[in-house]
């Protein structure tokens, strides 16, 4: 229903409610996906299993670029997108 909330009777709220349980109840509605994430050159190298340094050399080639968001000094790694990158980036070699 596209009416917003403050203008819905009871019976109407009611009505929202019950369906929007059920559906919870279902499962019809699909759980977040639960991401991995590192952070830092650290959590990065870890990942990776090289030294810092080369995974400050891998980050800054940008071939992990859509699995890396920095902000500032703040670095956020999604590590199963970087392990799929890396998996595709060494078939290609091949």
């Amino acid at each position: 229903m596209d009416k917003p909330l403050i203008s819905c009777s009871v019976e109407e709220f009611l009505d929202m409610a019950v369906e929007k349980f059920a559906q919870l109840v279902s499962g019809d509605d699909e759980a977040p996906v639960k991401r991995r994430l590192v952070y830092g050159l650290a959590g990065l190298s870890q990942l990776l299993g090289c030294s810092i340094s080369t995974a400050a050399r891998i980050k800054k080639s940008g071939v992990l670029a859509p699995a890396i968001h920095q902000t500032g000094k703040i670095i956020v790694v999604d590590a199963d997108m970087a392990l799929e990158i890396m998996q595709l980036k060494t078939r290609k070699r091949k």
